[in-house]
Protein backbone atom coordinates (compact mmCIF):
# COMPACT_ATOMS: atom_id res chain seq x y z
CA UNK A 1 0.00 0.00 0.00
CA UNK A 2 2.87 2.61 0.92
CA UNK A 3 4.62 1.42 -2.56
CA UNK A 4 1.48 2.54 -4.14
CA UNK A 5 0.94 5.73 -2.96
CA UNK A 6 4.44 6.60 -3.49
CA UNK A 7 4.45 5.32 -6.64
CA UNK A 8 1.64 8.00 -7.22
CA UNK A 9 3.54 11.13 -6.25
CA UNK A 10 4.99 13.32 -8.92
CA UNK A 11 8.66 13.93 -8.50
CA UNK A 12 8.87 17.57 -6.90
CA UNK A 13 6.48 16.08 -3.80
CA UNK A 14 9.78 13.94 -2.40
CA UNK A 15 11.56 17.62 -2.12
CA UNK A 16 8.57 18.13 1.03
CA UNK A 17 10.37 18.28 4.09
CA UNK A 18 9.87 17.36 7.83
CA UNK A 19 11.78 17.40 11.19
CA UNK A 20 12.79 14.98 12.97
CA UNK A 21 13.78 15.33 16.38
CA UNK A 22 16.95 13.70 16.20
CA UNK A 23 18.65 14.44 12.37
CA UNK A 24 16.80 17.52 12.20
CA UNK A 25 14.74 18.41 8.72
CA UNK A 26 14.25 15.97 6.16
CA UNK A 27 12.93 15.49 2.46
CA UNK A 28 10.11 12.41 1.87
CA UNK A 29 13.07 11.84 -0.69
CA UNK A 30 15.74 11.07 1.77
CA UNK A 31 13.09 9.02 4.12
CA UNK A 32 12.32 7.25 1.73
CA UNK A 33 15.83 6.14 1.18
CA UNK A 34 16.25 5.43 4.68
CA UNK A 35 13.11 2.91 5.02
CA UNK A 36 14.87 1.27 1.60
CA UNK A 37 18.40 0.92 3.86
CA UNK A 38 16.32 -0.40 6.63
CA UNK A 39 14.36 -2.84 4.95
CA UNK A 40 17.44 -4.17 2.55
CA UNK A 41 19.10 -4.71 5.78
CA UNK A 42 16.83 -7.26 7.21
CA UNK A 43 16.90 -8.67 3.91
CA UNK A 44 20.70 -9.41 4.71
CA UNK A 45 19.75 -10.41 8.46
CA UNK A 46 17.01 -13.45 6.56
CA UNK A 47 20.01 -14.12 4.22
CA UNK A 48 22.71 -14.72 7.05
CA UNK A 49 20.48 -17.10 8.79
CA UNK A 50 19.50 -18.99 6.35
CA UNK A 51 23.00 -19.56 4.72
CA UNK A 52 24.01 -20.22 8.76
CA UNK A 53 21.01 -22.69 9.13
CA UNK A 54 20.23 -24.00 5.97
CA UNK A 55 23.57 -23.93 4.17
CA UNK A 56 26.52 -23.50 6.03
CA UNK A 57 25.59 -27.19 7.78
CA UNK A 58 25.16 -29.36 3.94
CA UNK A 59 28.80 -27.61 2.96
CA UNK A 60 31.09 -30.82 4.42
CA UNK A 61 34.29 -30.56 4.36
CA UNK A 62 33.69 -26.83 2.57
CA UNK A 63 32.20 -25.26 5.69
CA UNK A 64 35.07 -25.71 7.58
Amino acid sequence: ENLARLSRLAADQFARTGMHEAVGRFTLGEMVNEWAAHDLGHVRQIANILREIRYVPAMGPFGE
